[in-house]
């Protein structure tokens, strides 16, 4: 094989590398129910990538994961996290439609 076809061989493999290295990137970064959390993130949280509103309470999951994560950062207390459960029924705050159990769901609150 020639040098030249040998380096161009080899400039190929790496542009497609890079192409293939971005499409990677691009897939994980990706916010396909525009809630403001990325996709891989929800999954980790157990909240649902392509409903904006998992536990169907009014409250975005983008938007109650914010509130739960600011109430814990103000009150240190792990029940407050988004992944905490603040009512103590077994679901996660960020899961629950009614956190406070209360009777009114979180994003009429």
């Amino acid at each position: 094989m020639r040098p030249i076809k040998l380096i161009v061989g080899i400039i190929a493999f790496l542009i497609c590398i890079f192409a293939l290295l971005n499409l990677i990137n691009n897939l994980q970064n990706l916010d396909r129910d525009d809630d403001g959390l990325k996709d891989k993130f929800e999954r980790s949280m157990k909240t649902d990538p392509l409903d904006e509103d998992t536990d169907d309470d009014d409250f975005g999951d983008g938007s109650e994961y914010s509130y739960w994560f600011k109430r814990y950062k103000n009150e240190d207390d792990k029940d407050l996290k988004p992944s905490g459960d603040n009512d103590y029924d077994g679901k996660s705050n960020i899961l629950d439609k009614d956190s406070d159990n209360d009777g009114v769901l979180d994003g009429e609150e």
